[in-house]
């Protein structure tokens, strides 16, 4: 008896049951998952390829590893792989340090309370700005 009262409490398993709303609501998760994750993986094909503007991605004829081949034999690997890495030191610590610093900046104004409000309104938007700003110089917005 205590067996089929047990199995009477527990939740249905059946895939969607009762939560169809939940399901409806992650499906632009799913979209924006797939969109920003997973399509750019296609990019990747092209280190593997001879690539030409004519005939596209798909088009252009497979090339293997020769890319690769060609940048360790540049000599020139250390020298790439050390730009990279400095290139992302900096950015991280003058993205870090601009934050803070307009953080910072932000949370000290004074002043009458009707000044505030009218900075409040403006001051997301410089914020935002700079940050797109930022990634647009960095090459993120593509």
């Amino acid at each position: 008896m205590q067996g089929a009262s047990l199995k009477q409490s527990l939740p249905s398993r059946k895939f969607g049951g009762n939560n169809g709303v939940f399901w409806l609501m992650l499906i632009p998760t799913f979209i924006f998952l797939v969109a920003f994750n997973y399509a750019p993986m296609f990019g990747i094909v092209v280190a593997f390829k001879n690539y030409n503007y004519r005939d596209g991605i798909l088009g252009s004829p497979w090339y293997g590893l020769k890319n690769f081949d060609f940048i360790l034999k540049s000599g020139k690997l250390t020298l790439l792989i050390q730009n990279t890495l400095l290139y992302n030191i900096v950015f991280i610590i003058t993205g870090t340090v601009s934050a803070i610093l307009i953080a910072v900046l932000v949370s000290e104004i004074n002043g009458s309370p009707t000044a505030y409000i009218n900075l409040h309104k403006y001051r997301y938007t410089c914020c935002i700005r700079y940050h797109f700003l930022l990634c647009y110089n960095r090459g993120e917005h593509k």
